[in-house]
């Protein structure tokens, strides 16, 4: 089960990363509650009002991502899970090569991994670990699996 992400802003960088960890770790009280549904909808409703929200698409893709994961449909919720992370790394403060956009797609990776989509998963774990790097990233900031290909990297 997820935690939701904290709302956050270009003036908030220094807890995206931790605020994207929890919603991925946590048990996330509406999930207990069985409210993963409706906090869905709610997320589709204002992501389509507010389609170039970064803080609406990142809700979506949260939602979406715990919903697959406590209560999983054969991985039909991936595909827009996986969109709406997209377009919220897209909108991330900083732009698409910022930290931000590091954090954000790491989770995509995460949720294409667990969504069976190997391949694509590790594309995108790969190139989110060059944005990384290339921001000068620490390995702490490097969430889940990232954390796996940033050894094997460094083993090298």
């Amino acid at each position: 089960m997820l935690l939701a992400p904290a709302p956050c802003s270009g003036r908030h960088l220094g807890n995206l990363n931790l605020n994207l960890i929890l919603h991925v770790l946590q048990p996330d009280a509406a999930a207990a509650r069985g409210g993963l549904e409706a906090e869905v909808a709610t997320a589709r409703a204002a992501a389509a009002a507010a389609p170039d929200s970064f803080e609406a698409q990142l809700a979506l893709a949260g939602a979406l991502h715990r919903a697959d994961h406590a209560a999983p449909n054969g991985g039909k919720r991936v595909p827009d899970a996986a969109a709406a992370y997209r377009r919220a790394a897209a909108l991330a403060p900083g732009g698409p090569a910022s930290p931000a956009a590091a954090y954000v797609l790491s989770n995509l990776g995460a949720l294409l991994l667990s969504g069976g989509r190997v391949g694509e998963a590790g594309e995108v774990m790969n190139a989110t670990l060059a944005l990384a790097e290339s921001l000068g990233m620490q390995r702490s900031d490097v969430v889940g699996a990232l954390g796996g290909l940033w050894r094997a990297r460094e083993a090298r």
